[in-house]
């Protein structure tokens, strides 16, 4: 039955958002499978997933950063899946033609420039390390 297919297409969506929002990373992983593979899903939604999927597999548990990009990443992967979902849209071609639309379109350009810029900060730093050092300053501090 219809109604039962997208019965598992929610079950899989609340089990995948219940995991992340826990940041239980890897047990969201099979839902979102699911959901990847599905065919009541929409394209703009299935490449939001795959690239929550790729969040997940690149994401290193307990790194001190993770705070932050969590953040940038999910705000990313919102903003690409509104934007394709409006691209479609008569509304999507005004907003390009207005200032506002221009600038949010500015905005989302320089979101991808600096979260390409933490990527490779964040590989070219030790940021585990600066923690633990901090960790023990502190330490030491209130000896």
């Amino acid at each position: 039955r219809s109604s039962d297919l997208l019965d598992n297409e929610l079950t899989w969506l609340v089990d995948a958002y219940v995991h992340i929002k826990k940041e239980e990373y890897d047990k969201a992983v099979p839902a979102l499978q699911k959901l990847e593979k599905s065919d009541k899903m929409g394209v703009p939604e299935k490449k939001a997933i795959t690239e929550l999927l790729v969040f997940i597999k690149d994401r290193k548990k307990d790194s001190a950063l993770n705070l932050i990009n969590d953040k940038l990443s999910f705000g990313k992967i919102a903003f690409h899946l509104m934007s394709d979902r409006l691209k479609a849209s008569k509304q999507m071609a005004d907003l390009d033609k207005s200032k506002e639309g221009k600038k949010l379109m500015e905005v989302q350009k320089e979101m991808n420039d600096k979260m390409q810029y933490f990527d490779s900060a964040k590989n070219n730093l030790n940021a585990d390390s600066l923690s633990s050092k901090a960790k023990n300053l502190i330490k030491d501090v209130f000896k």
